[in-house]
């Protein structure tokens, strides 16, 4: 009867290990679809650009297609007062202004918001300045992800972790048993 408990316990412990790492690729794979959200592949002006003249347009590129009627463009100045703001529409991963004729020399802020076919937003702006170089114009501008973003980006962290536990649970479980049995 001893040597019957310990099979049973053995293969307890086998099934068990077996449905958790079933159970965390799952998880594994999910924390890579949440977080893989849209994001700016290029502007033009680049972002921290230092321009002689000012552009004939501001242009941003995305890695995925745009939701039409929900994206806005404004452009703000130095300190951050907003001079222009108008929706735009994409043209699949595109969006574009013209800029403004009567805009003086100095350094901008141009703020985008947009909404990606799966339904994410990104908010982010670049900063260049023409007609006269500034220092602040070279600095990055860090993007703030939305709070429902955030909050999904934060699954793959938490699912690792509880990985390496029911792993490490498991691997114990498993050696005391079998030492057990020695």
């Amino acid at each position: 009867m001893h040597t019957k408990i310990h099979r049973n316990s053995a293969q307890f412990i086998w099934r068990f290990t077996a449905v958790a790492v079933v159970l965390l690729s799952f998880l594994g794979l999910g924390a890579g679809v949440a977080s893989a959200h849209t994001e700016l592949m290029s502007s033009t002006p680049a972002n921290g650009a230092v321009l002689a003249n000012p552009p004939a347009s501001v242009s941003f590129v995305f890695g995925e297609p745009l939701l039409p009627t929900l994206d806005t463009v404004s452009i703000n100045d130095a300190e951050g007062s907003n001079l222009a703001q108008q929706k735009v529409t994409p043209t699949g991963n595109q969006i574009s202004i013209q800029w403004p004729n009567d805009l003086p020399a100095g350094e901008y802020e141009v703020a985008y918001r947009v909404v990606s076919e799966d339904g994410h937003p990104l908010s982010d702006a670049i900063r260049f300045s023409y007609g006269r170089p500034t220092p602040e114009a070279t600095t990055a501008v860090t993007p703030d992800a939305p709070a429902d973003e955030q909050s999904t980006q934060a699954i793959g962290p938490w699912a690792i972790g509880l990985g390496i536990v029911l792993l490490a649970g498991s691997i114990g479980v498993i050696y005391v048993l079998v030492k057990r049995r020695r």
